[in-house]
């Protein structure tokens, strides 16, 4: 029997990926070569994407699907595979791999006969609310359909091809296998229009009884159909055990913070208070009219004009040097350091106490 699965090319940025595209020489269609890397430092079951006419390297199968197709590759099952679309995000370029292969009869036997196909059997066509559990772990996965039968098979069939939508739940398959899940119903038989709804309230039920699910959202609609590009998110139940210490965290920051800027209100005040208080154009009307008067002494011959451009020149270049020393100065001495070291240590020991309890 022949399958297909769309993978997702990962790693691209480290090969020639960017530089092809920007050539034109990556299309859809274009025939690619899956090549098994046993001596990968790695991981002893990277398979490589390479281009089937140059051999250029394009990137690696994701890690958690690598076992099998270097196991399709070993067994020469793997019928052919070409670029199914492909597009630029960002720094990026993603890819997606149409992969062909044939499923042996040992693998569509045990297909058969594990656990997940077998309670998949007894699904009615009708509508109704399902779950996918996990045996090992117990996190479910909650759902809808008006067909549970073909509903629960399209979850099969997508667990298989290593392109479920759900990230969680199909790492999870992974790497466990069809043998430690089984699909069972929840509702049935609903009016198609209430599906929605009660799937809604049995996440809501479970979440309350502290159950951890594969669910992203709480009303089971997930995050959109993406067979390709799987989407690292939590899932509902597991963001709901880390709000409460989120929040307390959020109080913490919010606190620092506070301190913070009570200890600064305290002394930058103190500090302004020590520096030159002159503005600039202060300086500036000094360096200018001392200026002026030098020239008027030392150079009672100098034409009028050139004295007042050289006087300006002078109080523009002489003003900020002023104000520069000054302020230099007022920074060393003892009473302005001490007031600092004191500021810095009080904001130290703030955050100190604020590290602390975050490692409680």
């Amino acid at each position: 029997m022949r399958a297909t699965a769309n993978l997702s090319v990962k790693g691209t940025r480290y090969y020639r990926a960017s530089e092809l595209f920007q050539k034109g020489s990556l299309y859809s269609g274009l025939p690619i070569r899956m090549e098994h890397q046993p001596h990968n430092p790695h991981d002893s079951n990277a398979v490589a994407f390479k281009i089937r006419s140059n051999g250029a390297m394009l990137g690696h199968v994701a890690r958690d699907l690598a076992p099998k197709y270097a196991r399709l590759l070993k067994e020469d099952m793997i019928i052919g595979a070409k670029i199914f679309s492909i597009k630029r995000d960002g720094a990026d370029i993603n890819i997606d791999v149409q992969v062909a292969y044939e499923l042996s009869d040992n693998a569509l036997s045990e297909k058969h006969r594990s656990r997940l196909w077998r309670s998949s059997m007894s699904m009615p066509m009708g509508p109704g609310i399902y779950a996918i559990t996990n045996n090992v772990t117990g996190r479910q996965y909650i759902g809808s359909s008006y067909n549970l039968k073909d509903r629960a098979r399209d979850h099969i069939k997508q667990l298989s091809q290593g392109c479920h939508a759900n990230h969680l739940l199909q790492s999870d398959f992974s790497g466990l296998g069809p043998n430690q899940f089984e699909v069972r119903v929840l509702e049935s038989p609903v009016r198609p229009s209430e599906t929605a709804i009660l799937e809604e309230k049995h996440i809501a039920s479970l979440l309350l009884s502290g159950a951890k699910l594969y669910n992203l959202t709480g009303d089971g609609q997930g995050i959109g159909y993406r067979p390709t590009r799987h989407i690292r998110s939590e899932s509902v139940s597991d963001r709901l055990i880390h709000q409460p210490l989120e929040e307390e965290q959020r109080l913490r920051d919010r606190t620092l913070a506070e301190k913070k800027k009570i200890v600064a209100d305290y002394f930058d005040p103190k500090l302004e208070a020590m520096l030159p208080l002159d503005s600039f154009w202060v300086y500036l009307v000094t360096c200018f009219f001392g200026a002026l008067a030098i020239c008027a002494i030392f150079f009672p011959d100098t034409i009028k004009g050139v004295g007042l451009v050289v006087s300006v020149i002078t109080a523009i270049v002489v003003a900020p040097i002023l104000i520069d020393y000054r302020t230099r100065k007022v920074q060393r001495s003892d009473s302005f350091q001490q007031l600092l070291k004191e500021r810095s240590k009080q904001l130290s020991a703030i955050e100190s106490e604020h590290q602390a309890s975050r490692n409680l």
